[in-house]
Order: C-alpha cells, then structure tokens, then sequence
C-alpha cells in the first residue's frame, strides 16, 4: 500500500451525541432484543448467511431508530462535501452486535 494513500477515507464527526444520550442509548442496546443478522441477496429478500455474516441484530426501540437515523441527516451536508457524493436519503441503522469469532466478509 502507497504510503501517502489516506486508505481508508474516514469522516469523524466528534460529538456526533453528547455523552450522556450516548450512555442511554447503549444501556437500552445492552437490554434490547436480538436476532440474527440477515444479509442482502441478489434479490429483493433478506437471509440468514453465516458464511457471509456471522452477527447479531439488536432491536431497538422505534424512537432510537429515529433519533439516530435524524442525527445521520444532520451531517448530510458535512458527508456530502467531504466524499464529493449526493445523498437523497438514509436507510435504516443497523445495531449488530459482533462476538468473538463473528464477522462479515469484506464488502464488494
């Protein structure tokens, strides 16, 4: 790898929650219900691969969903300018819990 590429291309929003939202947000992960993550198929449904990915999905409550994904398009702009790209909308967040020995292959 070339020593002067800024692989990979990294956007650090500091603060993105103040610490005790953090903290809420973490304790209702630790207590929410779980399945096993799913991955994207060549068609429309979503499958259980654990040859793909090997996780858990955390549930959390619709108002996490929405807080987080809320604070995601507040930074639009911010992603927008820093990786040169437009951004319509914004899917839902995923929580994945990874234990050891879990994993997700590499993205293609």
């Amino acid at each position: 790898m070339n020593s002067t590429n800024n692989w990979p291309d990294l956007l650090i929003v500091k603060q993105f929650f103040e610490p005790h939202v953090c903290a809420e947000i973490l304790a209702e992960l630790k207590a929410a219900p779980s399945n096993t993550s799913t991955v994207s198929g060549r068609g429309p449904s979503r499958t259980v691969d654990e040859g793909v990915r090997k996780s858990l999905r955390i549930l959390p409550s619709d108002e996490t969903i929405e807080l987080v994904t809320r604070s995601l398009l507040e930074c639009r702009g911010e992603v927008e300018e820093h990786f040169g790209i437009k951004i319509d909308e914004c899917e839902d967040p995923q929580f994945l819990h990874y234990r050891v020995g879990d994993f997700f292959v590499a993205h293609q």
